[in-house]
């Protein structure tokens, strides 16, 4: 330190324009939080995205993913001779279509009904 307090030499030299930038950039940084937020909130409820959609499996997603892997642990135990696990997932299967025909009801006017 020299006799003024303060400190000599390359240190104290960038001390002071580091400190201005510091407080500078942070002061940016702020504005421009500030001004995003409102924008968002001057645009309005008319400018956020809709909500994403629910996704709803149709027939073929439904058979894929519950109905034929059943089918095939079902002849594989037929197969194997596997008479107990054959009973559960011919169970299984049985439960797998109703909820498929409680999911998806055919209309009253769709050629496959009589």
């Amino acid at each position: 330190m020299n006799e003024n307090g303060t400190r000599s030499g390359k240190a104290g030299m960038w001390r002071g324009p580091m400190a201005v930038a510091a407080i500078g950039l942070a002061a940016v940084t702020i504005l421009a939080t500030d001004l995003d937020t409102s924008r968002s909130v001057a645009a309005g409820p008319e400018a956020m995205p809709p909500p994403p959609t629910q996704y709803l499996p149709s027939i073929s997603d439904m058979m894929i993913a519950t109905i034929q892997p059943r089918h095939e642990r079902l002849w594989q135990a037929g197969q194997d001779g596997n008479w107990e696990f054959a009973g559960y997932e011919l169970k299984n299967l049985k439960g797998a279509f109703n909820r498929l025909g409680t999911r998806i009801r055919p209309s009253t006017t769709s050629p496959c009904r009589r």
